[in-house]
C-alpha cells in the first residue's frame, strides 16, 4: 500500500525535469497521476532530458531594463499558470474539505542576484511565494494545505544546457556557492514534494522551502 494510494495528483509542466521527477515519485506512492504539459514531449528540447526518457542562450535581464514583452510571457506562465491552476482545483478541494497543494518558486524569488539579472523570472517567482501564503489562510479552514518549494540551482537539462551557460557565473563552479559542495538533482526536490503530499505535513501550510543545499546568492 502506498501513502497515496486512492489519491489524485496533477502535475503542471510534468514531460519533463522536475515536473516530471514530481509525477514519477507521486506515481511510485500510489497516486493517479494526471501529467499536464503543452508539449508532453517537450524533453526532446534538451539531450539531457531525452536520455532520461530511456528508463538560444538564456536573456540577461536587468531590473532596470526589463523588456515588456517578456515580463508578460513569464508573469503569465508562472504567476497566473499558478494562480489559475490552483483556482481550477480550489472548489473540488473544498467540497471534499481535504487537499494538499505544492506551488513551485525558486530561490532567486526569495533573494535577489548579486548583479540585478533574471530579475523578470526572480519577481514573477516571489510573487508565486506570497500568494501561496495567501490562498494558505484561504483554504486552511477547509483543511487544504498550500505549501511551496523554492529550489536553487538543479541540474536538469534546460538548466544545464541554457541557463548555467548563459549566466554571469559561468566560468564558476557552482557548487562552490552551495554549502553542501554539490549542485541538487530532481529528486532532492522530489523527495520534499513526497513530504508535502503525503501526511507527513499534514500541519504545515504557508510554508515556502527553500531546496537549494544552503546556496549563497551574494
Amino acid at each position: 500500500m502506498g501513502k497515496l494510494d486512492d489519491k489524485v495528483a496533477i502535475v503542471t509542466g510534468a514531460a519533463r525535469g522536475l515536473g516530471r521527477a514530481y509525477a514519477r515519485r507521486l506515481a511510485g506512492l500510489g497516486a493517479k497521476i494526471a501529467v499536464a504539459d503543452l508539449d508532453l514531449k517537450s524533453y526532446r528540447e534538451f539531450d539531457a532530458e531525452a536520455k532520461a526518457m530511456t528508463a538560444e542562450s538564456t536573456a540577461d535581464t536587468k531590473a532596470s531594463t526589463i523588456d515588456p514583452p517578456l515580463l508578460d510571457l513569464v508573469v503569465s506562465m508562472n504567476l497566473f499558470g499558478t494562480v489559475y491552476s490552483c483556482s481550477a482545483v480550489a472548489p473540488i478541494m473544498k467540497r471534499q474539505r481535504s487537499g494538499k497543494i505544492v506551488t513551485v518558486s525558486s530561490v532567486a524569488g526569495l533573494s535577489a542576484s548579486a548583479d540585478g539579472g533574471y530579475a523578470h523570472y526572480g519577481a514573477a517567482k516571489a510573487a508565486i511565494a506570497h500568494y501561496t501564503r495567501y490562498l494558505a489562510q484561504d483554504l486552511g479552514p477547509y483543511g487544504i494545505t498550500v505549501n511551496c518549494i523554492a529550489p536553487g540551482v538543479i541540474t536538469t537539462g534546460r538548466i544545464m544546457q541554457t541557463v548555467l551557460p548563459g549566466s554571469s557565473d559561468s566560468n564558476r563552479d557552482r557548487s562552490e556557492l552551495v554549502a553542501l559542495r554539490r549542485l541538487g538533482t530532481v529528486e532532492d526536490c522530489a523527495k520534499v514534494v513526497e513530504f508535502l503530499a503525503t501526511d507527513l505535513s499534514d500541519y504545515v501550510t504557508g510554508a515556502v522551502i527553500p531546496i537549494d543545499g544552503g546556496l549563497r546568492r551574494g
